[in-house]
């Protein structure tokens, strides 16, 4: 095994595959401490979810097919971590982008390298996800023509809902489906305004407790971010629509949430900054709060960001492409003067910030945003722990502190992803960013 980068990002991505080489061993290491992580509100995490894309053997399968480009020996650890996935995958339960069936077939395509790769199992696979994906839309569409009482992340979001489904399926191929379709007319739907007791909110408002919010939220609120929010149905509509996949109403919603996004931004010393999320009384008032939450992908700036870029450059809007890059500049200044960011990962942490910035950028322009990027991979690199068994160690997940974790969303397997990205220059070979609706 031999990787062709010499850089300290390539020796560190190099020491994150050999820790990670053996299933078996990094499955065993996991639940030393137990499978449940105590979440410190009355619920519960696992520890080790084989067949999630965020802490699973499918988050390790994208290191190492990406990893396979540069050399074909880390193919066959991919291939391991495959089969242990299949092994225990089952077509009951939730089959978002992020776990079961659609986690799993997004690191499958991942793993293929020609259109016979895996051909039989993913024709079963995608079978399963339609089903499963017509059923929600279904679901959801009785919902819309009742009595309007919210929705929730679980119908509509990139790690749960629809949206991360739309993604694999125009990762797939399947953009000229009916199922793909029926998804893309449910995203227009929930664009448009709707009256809760008299006032006029977003359709993709929840009646439920955020999970990370800018204020008082535990019921009513409208979610802005990557993860959970509108964002990531805006970055797959405008997707969609570059690649040709439009449906009724599709401009429009593309246009009334990119318009929505300009309308409520916020200002603070650093530039312009969207809150995570809203409550009712919040969204009532006009009150955006006063500063911004950390620069994260799954609720921050900076990936609210690349869904108006995409946007912009799919309807060509200067003015969106405009306060993208305003946006994302605020981001840097606000994480160089106060270092919020405290994790390294994908999901809410500086590896998420690095590949964002740098995706960002390089729809810029070549060379644009060359010092900024540097700058986030040498705050990486700094938090570097040499005797983790992983490389990088997770400082808070629920009650638990100094977590080792080798996932995609959160762990090692995802910063050695952004750092070998960061190194290269260049769009990953797998397109394991189409998991966070970032390409």
């Amino acid at each position: 095994m031999q990787l062709i980068d010499t850089t300290i990002n390539g020796k560190i991505v190099g020491r994150i595959a050999e820790q990670l080489a053996d299933p078996d061993a990094v499955r065993s290491r996991m639940l030393r401490r137990g499978e449940f992580i105590d979440m410190g509100d009355g619920t519960r995490k696992r520890r080790w979810d084989p067949v999630s894309l965020a802490n699973g053997y499918p988050g390790v399968v994208l290191l190492f097919s990406e990893l396979g480009y540069q050399d074909n020996y880390f193919r066959g650890i991919s291939h391991r971590y495959l089969g242990q996935a299949l092994a225990e995958l089952s077509p009951g339960g939730r089959q978002g982008l992020y776990g079961g069936l659609t986690a799993v077939a997004f690191a499958t395509r991942a793993a293929a390298r020609t259109a016979t790769d895996y051909a039989a199992v993913l024709t079963r696979l995608d079978g399963l996800i339609e089903i499963y994906a017509r059923r929600i839309v279904h679901a959801e569409r009785a919902h819309l023509g009742r009595p309007w009482g919210g929705t929730a992340f679980a119908a509509y979001d990139v790690l749960s809902g629809l949206t991360g489904i739309g993604r694999y399926f125009l990762a797939a191929g399947a953009q000229k489906t009916e199922t793909f379709s029926q998804i893309l007319e449910y995203l227009v739907d929930i664009s448009l305004p709707v009256f809760s007791d008299g006032l006029e909110v977003p359709g993709w408002t929840v009646r439920h407790p955020a999970y990370i919010a800018s204020g008082d939220t535990d019921g009513e609120h409208v979610n802005f971010g990557a993860s959970h929010g509108i964002a990531g149905p805006l970055a797959l509509l405008s997707l969609a629509w570059q690649q040709g996949a439009q449906v009724p109403g599709h401009e429009e919603a593309i246009r009334r949430i990119s318009d929505w996004f300009v309308a409520w931004r916020g200002r603070d010393g650093h530039g312009t900054f969207w809150p995570t999320t809203l409550s009712r009384s919040a969204y009532e008032s006009g009150d955006r709060g006063r500063t911004a939450y950390r620069p994260s992908w799954c609720y921050g700036s900076p990936a609210i960001a690349r869904a108006l870029q995409l946007a912009g450059m799919a309807l060509g809007e200067p003015g969106w492409l405009k306060t993208a890059a305003e946006a994302l500049g605020a981001a840097v200044s606000r994480l160089t003067s106060e270092e919020d960011l405290t994790e390294v990962g994908l999901c809410h942490g500086l590896a998420g910030f690095l590949h964002t910035a740098s995706t960002i950028h390089a729809a810029a322009g070549p060379h644009a945003g060359e010092e900024q990027v540097d700058a986030i991979a040498a705050k990486i690199v700094g938090a570097y722990v040499p005797e983790a068994p992983f490389s990088f160690r997770v400082n808070t997940v629920g009650v638990e502190t100094g977590l080792d974790c080798p996932g995609f969303l959160e762990g090692s397997a995802g910063v050695a992803l952004a750092l070998l990205a960061h190194s290269q220059g260049a769009p990953p070979e797998t397109g394991w960013d189409r998991a966070l609706l970032l390409a």
